[in-house]
């Protein structure tokens, strides 16, 4: 439950600190494609656009998603990781990185590249490029920045307007999310590691769910229920969430969220989640991408054997995988493996594969196709 000064107090930090680099501009053209309840897209697009006097335009579908974004070239897009993840693959399905990155080397050709993609995700006129409601792999946040769209992540709750940190336009920290914004605080719990945030727009509570409430709003501190870090510069890491860390059958605790960034590069793999309940060591699911999909199945599988090969020599004993499982379906909402705001929801992941876990985690193969 929010009241209206939550909103009013996002707005005023904004008129001050301009921390989403909205304002200086009633030419800003605003593009709205997620749920309008979605918070973000209320705070980033409808007051973004209220507070600039900017223009919103509204995609019509998902076939025509993409000429939309041509046909309006807006100056301020926000999209989930799923969407940069959809755009960064769908590049090179028709341009390889080996190919790219010869190009992008090479100069004036390589301007000419990054316009030409620029173009075909009609981000041409892009000033501020924003991600978040899920943490963006830091190799896709340099790969956008290596194109000259500069991607910055920002985090947020429902519970506080989506509004907490936000990376600086010009000083970029790998693997963070930002720093917090204007009137806003931030501390990790000693014990569980869980970001704790003061904020004049922090949620009133949950509707008619007083109990639930008083377990996240303690003594003037909403309890995010993120896994987080800050640094001497007072920049925000976040490593997942406090419910998704589990332990494995050695009684060690295993964070997702960290073996997951190994596979992030890979443009076989679209999405991936590690599971591990009851088994003695983790398994990673994963779901083909277009290119994956369309490529030949040895060649794939002789990818993700060296992908998991890299991954489990980086990782500590108790973290190396068993093996990885190549999803037989895609991950979406209608099947409910995602959120509407395109987020995996991993419970609802183990739960789909429980039944078939401990006979992939004792098999004698690398890679197993469901």
């Amino acid at each position: 439950m929010h009241n209206y000064s939550s909103s009013a107090y996002v707005l005023r930090n904004q008129e001050i600190n301009n921390d989403f680099s909205l304002t200086g501009s009633n030419q800003q053209r605003f593009f709205s494609f997620l749920p309008l309840n979605h918070i973000a897209e209320r705070v980033v697009i409808e007051i973004g656009g209220m507070l600039s006097g900017g223009s919103i335009s509204f995609a019509e579908s998902l076939d025509t998603f993409v000429k939309n974004l041509q046909d309006t070239s807006p100056t301020v897009f926000f999209a989930v990781p799923r969407i940069w993840t959809k755009f960064h693959l769908g590049v090179l399905a028709k341009m390889p990185q080996e190919k790219l990155n010869r190009l992008l080397g090479i100069p004036i050709i390589g301007g000419l590249v990054k316009k030409k993609i620029q173009k075909g995700l009609g981000l041409t006129q892009v000033q501020t490029a924003l991600t978040g409601a899920a943490l963006t792999p830091e190799p896709l946040k340099q790969w956008y920045r290596r194109l000259g769209i500069n991607l910055r992540e920002a985090y947020g709750l429902t519970e506080n307007m989506g509004s907490f940190c936000a990376m600086p336009e010009n000083d970029y920290q790998p693997n963070s999310v930002g720093k917090p914004l204007g009137f806003s605080e931030g501390r990790i719990d000693p014990d569980t590691g869980e970001l704790q945030i003061k904020q004049p727009w922090v949620m009133e509570g949950y509707y008619k769910a007083p109990e639930l409430s008083e377990k996240v709003l303690k003594d003037g501190w909403f309890h995010t229920g993120d896994k987080g870090e800050i640094d001497e510069k007072g920049f925000i890491k976040i490593i997942g969430r406090v419910g998704d860390t589990f332990k494995t059958t050695k009684g060690e605790f295993i964070i997702p969220t960290n073996i997951e960034d190994h596979f992030n590069q890979n443009e076989m793999l679209e999405q991936v989640c590690v599971l591990g309940i009851g088994l003695t060591q983790p398994v990673i699911v994963g779901v083909l991408s277009e290119i994956g999909q369309a490529a030949d199945k040895a060649e794939v599988t002789k990818r993700l054997e060296a992908n998991l090969t890299e991954a489990n020599s980086k990782l500590q004993p108790y973290e190396k995988l068993a093996t990885l499982i190549v999803a037989s379906e895609e991950w979406d909402v209608e099947n409910h493996l995602m959120t509407p705001t395109l987020k995996v929801r991993r419970s609802a992941v183990m739960d789909h594969y429980r039944s078939k876990l401990a006979g992939w985690h004792d098999s004698s193969e690398n890679v197993i196709w469901e």
